[in-house]
C-alpha cells in the first residue's frame, strides 16, 4: 500500500512494506546498519527525507503503527528545518511540537481513514 501526503510543501509517500524490505533498504542506504546487525532489531519504520518516503512495517498492529507513523512524520518535519539537531533547548522543542502537532495528527488520521476504507 502507498499513499501520498504533503508535509512542509513536500509530497511524502507513505508505504507499508515487509520487515525484510526495510532491512534491505537499511543495508543499501544506511550507515546505521554497519553499526548494528539488522537481524537483531525490528525496524518498525524509517524515513528517507532525501527521497520523501516513509516506510512502515506492514505487520505491526494498527495502534503501534499509528505511533510509528507519528514518529516518522516528525523526522520528515524536522528534516526540513534543522541542520544541527544537537543544539536543542526546551523552548525549541516546545515550538517544534506545537507547530507540528496539527499537521502530523491530520496526516495520521487521514492515512488510517483511507486504510480503513480499503
Amino acid at each position: 500500500m502507498s499513499k501520498l501526503y504533503k508535509i512542509n510543501n513536500l509530497t511524502y509517500e507513505i508505504r507499508e512494506v515487509s520487515q525484510e524490505y526495510i532491512r534491505e533498504l537499511l543495508e543499501t542506504y544506511s550507515k546505521r546498519n554497519m553499526e548494528e546487525s539488522p537481524t537483531k532489531s525490528r525496524y518498525m519504520g524509517i524515513t528517507f527525507s532525501d527521497m520523501c518516503v516513509i516506510y512502515l512495517d506492514e505487520e505491526i498492529p494498527t495502534d503501534k503503527k499509528r505511533k510509528v507513523l507519528m514518529h516518522e512524520l516528525m523526522h520528515a518535519y524536522l528534516d526540513c528545518f534543522l541542520t544541527n539537531i544537537d543544539n536543542f533547548n526546551q523552548e525549541a522543542v516546545c515550538d517544534i511540537s506545537s507547530n507540528s502537532h496539527d499537521i502530523i495528527h491530520k496526516i495520521v488520521e487521514d492515512y488510517f481513514e483511507v486504510v480503513k476504507d480499503e
